[in-house]
């Protein structure tokens, strides 16, 4: 894993995007802004450059899109409807079928993140806001073990999940932006 950058850097890309992938609640454009203008302060490296680069574009489509379209769009992608599974599956478990689901609820059940009470415990925004946490961790060892596991083991497959099948052009560019932050934290 890439250490080269700035932790609370990283930590703050990881919970906007925890919070892209909620429910498009009124406020959250405030919320994507005060994210966006925190990491602006941080900016150390090149890495830091590129990934807030990419979060400006994504808050550039977001207020592109009416609300309605965002609500409709959230729930056909990751509503279950009449027994059948979501478009795209939110949760890691289901994304991945060999992470070690017993080690996840561990670091879940362990944590001090306040997970999202209407989702399930592994759902990809919890699990984003859960290592925003730990990569500020002064161990390295730990943050790429949990890496490894749980974020460069799903989260590509679940953001090439969500761009392949959303019509709208804000969870496009949460699969890209969300997509490039691994790659780079993983080269």
């Amino acid at each position: 894993m890439n250490f080269d950058f700035n932790r609370h850097t990283i930590g703050m890309a990881l919970r906007f995007y925890a919070r892209g992938l909620s429910f498009p609640y009124d406020e959250l454009i405030h919320e994507l802004h005060h994210l966006f203008r925190e990491i602006e302060k941080t900016i150390d490296t090149d890495i830091d450059n590129t990934v807030a680069s990419r979060i400006l574009d994504v808050i550039n489509f977001y207020q592109g899109e009416e609300q309605a379209d965002l609500h409709a769009e959230y729930a056909r992608l990751f509503s279950f409807v009449r027994d059948e599974e979501p478009l795209v599956s939110i949760q890691l478990s289901q994304i991945n079928a060999n992470i070690d689901q017993g080690r996840l609820m561990d670091e879940i059940a362990h944590s001090t993140s306040m997970l999202g009470v209407d989702e399930a415990e592994d759902a990809v925004p919890n699990i984003l806001d859960l290592f925003s946490s730990y990569i500020e961790m002064e161990d390295e060892t730990y943050i790429e073990s949990f890496f490894d596991s749980f974020i460069a083991s799903g989260i590509p497959v679940f953001c090439e999940q969500l761009y392949q099948v959303t019509s709208l052009n804000f969870y496009k560019e949460i699969a890209k932006g969300l997509n490039e932050l691994v790659f780079l934290l993983k080269e």
